[in-house]
């Protein structure tokens, strides 16, 4: 598959780019091994939120002491 296109700069000096993209789509997809991956992604960021508002309330809670 081959992709055409122009990028242009903020001078408006213009270039053509081609890309070819080789090769087939994975035939199977694991979505056991994506659920894990998304849930240790989602767990990861739900924890630093978490972590984040406790050090902000205890900072808070210094400052008006």
């Amino acid at each position: 598959m081959d992709i055409t296109g122009t990028v242009c700069d903020a001078a408006l000096v213009c270039q053509q780019i081609s890309l070819t993209l080789t090769g087939n789509a994975p035939d199977n997809i694991d979505y056991a091994y994506l659920g894990k991956v998304w849930g240790v992604a989602f767990t990861s960021v739900i924890s630093l939120y978490l972590f984040s508002l406790g050090v902000g309330t205890v900072l808070r809670f210094i400052k008006n002491v």
